[in-house]
């Protein structure tokens, strides 16, 4: 890349957490660097392995190469050594300890790519700059200051000036102007960032000062996702009136869709429209079925569209799991939590805890550690585990798998699924505070569950009534009343007036008719979610656990549904919340309403 001037020094003194591509695998890589089309799939094909939005990695190649043109060589200020090389304009300096070879930057295209790859990776990860959104991979918006990294915290960046106008010519400014011009058409425009003149600091005379004052952004409005990311698990809306045709080149029309019509991704192919192709022209058409009855099958303009609902699944719930993982702890995580993967009671705590070390919740079968999830461990380099539940829940054996692995382990568990809650909470109080508590049942898990984001996302501690006995342990009862509020999850046919009534403090009680409506009360009495949630099965805990630590991570609630049936109740909170993009957890044969989640979510299009 082709670094702003007097670029301070500090954007390249982090080690980046992933290495560079080896050098057999970029130069086996066989790409036409003269043909635009095989280079606009290399772009493309690289952004997801970095997962990168393809609209942020095409435009800022557009905006570093303006003819994609691996042979170009920069050298702006005349000193013979090159400021950008080949098609991301990169240098060999490198970036994070990684340095890159001159010669493979400026001939083999697969390597400048992978190099331009990384430098932007590098600056999401590590650069000091502010945290957008919670940090979601596959909204473009979450990407802005990245991308000005990748060029240079410098005050010629700055996103608006001292009198606070927008800084058009600032270099991300103008690759988002890119993004809305060549992969939406201007017709979906992203949503620009409210910035304050207070939210910077910098001297227009000193290139090597810019501090960022305002550490988060936050942006209520609903994001731009990725539409160029979109698989055979995607239903999608369209953002806008648009033709739709026959065929992938865009020759035989066969009417238009409106507004709002749903459409069934059929594959990922990105069909290019080879004739007249140039470098700006970054959206592609999709293979989708029309969802309105009619079945028709053709294609549609990635342009023109927009997620509802998306899948995260594998074949077993340790492979949905490990997935979970990856979409949120793409970048790694210190610290992992282990628990059982065929029952529920010790883990139903452990979402708490796990947003507390920002630690993904894998599953382990009881007497072994499954490779899967033995390599999920291993790609997050995690150096801690933390276990719920005892070794009659989580075995020996599986412990001394992960200290094999090079992990600190440590077990949170009681004598039964009450005290290991108790554990839970204590250690919990050693790392944060909260004024609240929660209770629920622990004789089922989706009350425990469908509360669980809320509880991760505020670090309150989930303690568990014993149904049967109609009381609570008195450990339970003596750490409520130190709270100022408990929050009661569950009518009283599963948290009783009898228990309720023998804490002192506060207490709120929120509890449905049935599992789904009270997860619809939590939900709406707490206030929870914006635009985006998860759903899960409400007939078994495994997806809903592991799903709660990202969830919570994220901000965003958790949904249950029925597998063949969406629940009237969960129906309803979706269009009342206007819930607009869904994630589902798990695979078809655990929740196979898409269609009904989709119409649903489509109403807040």
């Amino acid at each position: 890349m082709k670094l702003a001037k007097k670029m301070t020094a500090i954007l390249l003194t982090s080690a980046i957490f992933i290495p560079f591509h080896s050098e057999a695998k970029a130069s086996s890589c066989e790409v036409d660097s003269q043909n635009l089309i095989e280079i606009n799939k290399l772009l493309t094909d690289k952004a997801k392995e970095f997962s990168i939005p393809p609209e942020v990695v095409k435009a800022i190649a557009l905006r570093e190469n303006d003819t994609w043109d691996q042979s170009k060589v920069s050298d702006d200020d005349g000193d013979g050594h090159p400021d950008g090389i080949g098609l991301m304009q990169v240098t060999d300096t490198g970036t994070g300890g990684v340095h890159f070879d001159k010669d493979k930057l400026k001939n083999d295209v697969c390597y400048n790519v992978e190099a331009g790859l990384t430098i932007l990776e590098d600056k999401w990860r590590n650069s000091p700059i502010p945290v957008v959104n919670h940090s979601e991979r596959n909204v473009i918006e979450n990407w802005y200051f990245a991308i000005m990294a990748y060029n240079g915290i410098v005050p010629s960046n700055s996103p608006i000036d001292k009198s606070g106008n927008i800084n058009d010519d600032a270099y991300q400014n103008v690759v988002y102007d890119y993004i809305d011009k060549y992969s939406f058409l201007s017709d979906y425009p992203l949503k620009r960032l409210a910035f304050k003149v207070g939210d910077f600091s910098y001297d227009p005379n000193d290139g090597q000062s810019f501090r960022f004052i305002k550490k988060e952004f936050t942006e209520g409005r609903k994001l731009t996702r990725s539409s160029l990311n979109f698989n055979e698990e995607n239903i999608a809306t369209t953002v806008d009136s648009v033709n739709f045709y026959i065929d992938s080149q865009g020759i035989n029309k066969a009417g238009t869709l409106s507004k709002n019509t749903l459409v069934d991704v059929l594959d990922e192919k990105h069909n290019t429209q080879e004739k007249g192709f140039t470098s700006d022209r970054h959206w592609v058409r999709y293979n989708v079925k029309v969802l309105d009855g009619s079945n028709r099958v053709g294609y549609v303009a990635s342009s023109y569209l927009q997620p509802v609902t998306s899948r995260i699944s594998g074949n077993t719930r340790y492979d949905t799991a490990v997935e979970i993982s990856k979409e949120g702890w793409f970048e790694g995580a210190e610290t992992v939590v282990i628990a059982v993967g065929d029952n529920f009671p010790d883990a139903l705590a452990g979402t708490t805890i796990a947003q507390s070390y920002n630690a993904p919740i894998l599953l382990t079968e009881s007497k072994k550690l499954n490779n899967k999830t033995k390599n999920e461990v291993k790609r997050l380099k995690a150096k801690h585990a933390i276990i719920l539940g005892g070794a009659s829940a989580v075995s020996a054996e599986v412990e001394k798998t992960l200290e094999n692995l090079g992990l600190d382990t440590q077990r949170l568990s009681g004598s039964d699924r009450y005290r290991t809650a108790i554990d839970v909470a204590k250690h919990l109080s050693q790392k944060q505070t909260s004024n609240k508590a929660i209770l629920a049942t622990g004789a089922n898990f989706p009350d425990s569950l469908a509360i669980a984001p809320y509880a991760a996302e505020n670090g309150i501690p989930i303690f568990l009534s014993n149904q049967d006995k109609d009381s609570i342990d008195s450990e339970t009862l003596k750490l409520l009343n130190q709270k100022e509020e408990v929050l009661i999850v569950g009518d009283k046919g599963v948290v009783s007036e009898k228990i309720v009534n023998s804490i002192r403090t506060k207490t709120t009680r929120i509890g449905g008719k049935d599992r789904y409506d009270t997860a619809k009360k939590i939900i709406e009495q707490l206030d929870l979610g914006q635009h985006d949630a998860y759903v899960a099965t409400g007939l078994n805990f495994a997806d809903a656990l592991t799903g709660a630590s990202l969830a919570g991570k994220r901000q965003s609630p958790i949904l249950f549904s029925k597998e063949k049936e969406l629940p009237s109740s969960m129906n309803q909170l979706i269009r009342n919340r206007k819930f607009s993009n869904l994630t589902i957890l798990g695979g078809v044969d655990v929740v196979g309403t898409d269609n009904a989640l989709a119409n649903a979510a489509n109403t807040a299009w």
